[in-house]
């Protein structure tokens, strides 16, 4: 009888521990299936195109400017101290930087011009406020790129594809553009000739009798009023001058934000781990209670 009873539990203590397996490879399946979309793209490169142009005869032509984040903890390119990534730009000039995300969420940024251009010189604009939405898809993290000067404006191709940034900077030697000469008017057409005047009508015949006198002949009519002449078109007004631009140095801005609204958290594994372990931990209760039982019946 206990060898009948020793062979029942050990039949049973098996039977367990492949339960007990079957759980684990299932929650070690559940966690992977949670986890590979995460896994699929966990990082994203973006570049910023940043351009400098030069127009006219400006005094200076070199410039520094600063890439700041809006939020602590922006992902930042490399070199970058103090939340500032420091570059100078030279003429016409251009330089690419590069900013990687590894989760979803919003992220602010402004690329300033600190150094001031002389009063002769024209450099715009100051300050480009600009960021990313970054969100999780089904491929891994998308992003759209924004600007946003006076409103929020996302930045994409003619496809409607997201697409690289460009912030671009204008140096001039601030000198007016002359305005163009104004047309001259049209010459008036000349007036037609006046219609010549009707002849005047014959005298009266004179009294019978005496020879009457002879009649005097009527007057002549006048002749028409010629027209006058058309006056000349006036002519066209001059273009203005254009005035002499000048610029003060901005050096503080508030600038709009987009709410980051991104959740990096995934909820549903861990409810779904929550759920799994408490099964796991009330299955081990039951089995433990009927070894007991069974020890008791031995």
């Amino acid at each position: 009888m206990t060898i009948l009873k020793n062979t029942q539990n050990g039949k049973a203590q098996r039977l367990w521990a492949w339960a007990l397996a079957l759980i684990a490879a299932l929650c070690l399946s559940f966690v992977l299936g949670f986890a590979s979309p995460a896994l699929a793209a966990d990082s994203l490169t973006q570049c910023v195109n940043v351009t400098q142009t030069v127009s006219g005869s400006p005094s200076k032509t070199t410039y520094t400017y600063y890439l700041m984040p809006l939020e602590s903890g922006n992902p930042m390119p490399a070199g970058t101290e103090n939340d500032r990534y420091r570059f100078t730009l030279k003429g016409d000039d251009s330089t690419k930087i590069d900013l990687t995300f590894t989760k979803p969420g919003t992220y602010n940024y402004e690329l300033r011009r600190t150094e001031a251009a002389p009063s002769e010189d024209v450099v715009t604009p100051t300050t480009h406020p600009f960021g990313y939405v970054v969100k999780s898809g089904e491929n891994g993290l998308e992003v759209i790129p924004f600007t946003c000067y006076d409103a929020y404006m996302e930045i994409r191709d003619e496809n409607g594809l997201p697409t690289e940034i460009v912030l671009s900077n204008s140096i001039s030697d601030g000198a007016g553009q002359p305005g163009k000469d104004g047309k001259d008017g049209e010459k008036g057409d000349k007036g037609d000739k006046g219609d010549q005047g009707e002849p005047g009508e014959p005298g009266a015949p004179g009294a019978d009798g005496k020879d009457g006198a002879d009649g005097k002949d009527g007057a002549d009519g006048k002749d028409g009023v010629n027209g006058k002449d058309g006056k000349n078109g006036t002519n066209g007004v001059n273009g203005k001058d254009g005035k002499t631009v000048t610029t003060t140095n901005v050096v503080t801005r508030t600038v709009n934000r987009v709410v980051n609204t991104g959740d990096p958290y995934q909820v549903g594994l861990w409810l779904g781990l929550i759920v799994l372990s408490a099964g796991g931990m009330i299955f081990i209760a039951v089995w433990r209670r009927r070894k007991e039982k069974d020890h008791e019946d031995m």
